[in-house]
């Protein structure tokens, strides 16, 4: 798990300044999964959540308008 000072440094070296930063990794092929995603809020008091609805959203519609899916 990602933690605050961690998020932090990169918060800091991508020059991100909102109160959240959300990633998404691909499983290799052939795995249970295609993708894992996570969003992190600590300044919104979510350090991280693993199903945040928004985000999930988000990446659906980026999947099938890409034809990932």
């Amino acid at each position: 798990m990602l933690d605050d000072a961690h998020l932090k440094q990169i918060v800091a070296a991508f020059g991100i300044g909102r109160d959240r930063v959300s990633a998404i990794g691909a499983y290799p092929h052939g795995s249970r999964h295609d993708f894992e995603m996570r969003t992190f809020a600590p300044r919104c008091g979510v350090a991280e959540d693993p199903a945040c609805g928004s985000m999930n959203a988000a990446v659906g519609q980026w999947l099938t308008t890409t034809g990932a899916v």
